[in-house]
């Protein structure tokens, strides 16, 4: 198996994980947040709340986006409140910064991740090969590199509460800017068995012995799973006909509660399929506006090939057009993506039970850094200390800003 990028030599797990603190107090070696961090100034003509965030999600009705609400500030195990409310409204990320009156947002416009967070980063199959890198397509596009750098270090700072852990993150970030093989490379322990992980996700959302879905609601792992309709099912079938899925044997449906998390509130289906005697499940994920166009940018992807350029730049595709996985599809007039839930193996920073929480987040900074590079690579020594600095700001500054919207937003 041939692995892309960077592999994670083991003898610097132990070096990495002594910098990591115990995350569950909420305070981390650096205590409280650095108070000699620049504020930062936004205009003043909207406010961080409910009716803002409503502008960034049109495409849901006003009932659907209330579930999604109100999901975004209970928290989930695992997640707790400001951490999946901030999570929850990338594009609401992306317009608030419209409004940043200073400082200066540093650097050029390129390619963006769009939803950078430790959660959005792992192994995916892509034409024979296992590449670590940014997993989630869904808002990437044109931005201000500066400001998709400064997502990822607000949401770690948001979660972990650690001035000194989100520093060394962006320490590290800068020396991949600054040289490419500074990279951390991932553990090569955590390589998954695409084999095993296909046969063993088929069986977790499948009734044993039968070619259908579990729907069975006491079952943790199929318990947001339910029958879609008819009309939805006749719907699928004629959305995915002319498409690579569409020449598998489609053995059954099942439609994805999902209220919370960025794509929260949109319509989302798995297909188990058969291809000369292999069963896979499939996944349709309705798409929007990504958030990046909700925010600073000039440029824009052009619909037709945005997945395809997105394929290549974060994973190296060569034949993103027709390798079969993660493609469009329109399904009853709107766009879905398609893609193989089981070619794609989250990476998650935020569960500590996975491996080394720190040597993954310094990882997944690295891989960032290697995306934004070209867009910094004539830059002077000072531009990038400048860029430093701002970050640092950033995160303080982005992660108390979303802190307190979700203080407002759960007063009673």
């Amino acid at each position: 198996m041939r692995v892309h990028g960077t592999l994670f030599a083991l003898a610097f797990a132990p070096l990495l994980a002594s910098c990591v603190t115990d995350s569950s107090s909420g305070e981390g070696p650096g205590g409280k947040a650095d108070d000699s961090s620049t504020s930062w100034k936004f205009d003043t003509d909207h406010k961080l709340d409910k009716a803002f965030l409503r502008t960034t999600n049109p495409e849901l009705s006003d009932a659907g986006f209330d579930a999604k609400w109100n999901g975004a500030l209970q928290g989930v195990e695992g997640i707790p409140g400001p951490l999946l409310f901030m999570r929850s409204f990338p594009g609401g990320f992306h317009k608030d910064l419209t409004s940043l009156l200073s400082p200066a947002v540093p650097g050029p416009e390129g390619i963006c991740l769009g939803d950078a967070h430790v959660g959005n980063f792992g192994f995916l199959q892509i034409e024979g090969n296992t590449v670590f890198s940014f997993n989630d397509l869904d808002d990437s596009g044109f931005c201000p590199i500066a400001l998709d750098a400064a997502r990822y270090f607000a949401v770690l700072q948001v979660f972990f509460h650690d001035d000194k852990l989100t520093k060394s993150a962006i320490d590290q970030y800068m020396k991949t800017l600054t040289d490419p093989t500074a990279a951390v490379p991932i553990d090569p322990a955590s390589l998954p068995n695409w084999t095993k992980v296909q046969t063993k996700g088929v069986a977790k959302l499948t009734t044993a012995g039968s070619a259908t879905f579990n729907f069975d609601p006491t079952n943790p792992d199929t318990s947001d799973l339910s029958a879609p309709t008819s009309q939805e099912v006749d719907a699928i079938k004629a959305g995915i006909a002319s498409s690579p899925v569409g020449q598998a044997t489609l053995l059954d449906v099942a439609s994805v509660a999902r209220e919370f998390g960025g794509s929260g509130g949109l319509r989302r289906y798995l297909l188990l399929v058969d291809s000369g005697g292999q069963r896979s499940v499939i996944e349709l994920k309705e798409t929007t506006t990504p958030a990046v166009e909700l925010g600073r940018h000039e440029q824009t992807l052009p619909g037709e090939t945005r997945v395809a350029t997105l394929k290549t730049t974060f994973w190296h595709a060569t034949n993103p057009a027709n390798d079969g996985d993660y493609y469009n599809v329109e399904i009853a007039g709107s766009p879905f993506l398609v893609r193989n839930k089981y070619t794609k193996k989250s990476v998650d920073a935020y569960d500590s039970t996975n491996m080394p929480q720190v040597a993954t987040i310094m990882a997944q900074v690295s891989q960032m850094a290697l995306i934004h590079q070209p867009g910094w690579s004539t830059a002077s020594s000072g531009e990038l200390a400048q860029l430093q600095a701002w970050l640092g700001d950033g995160a303080m500054n982005l992660a108390q800003r979303w802190e307190g919207a979700y203080t407002v937003a759960t007063a009673p």
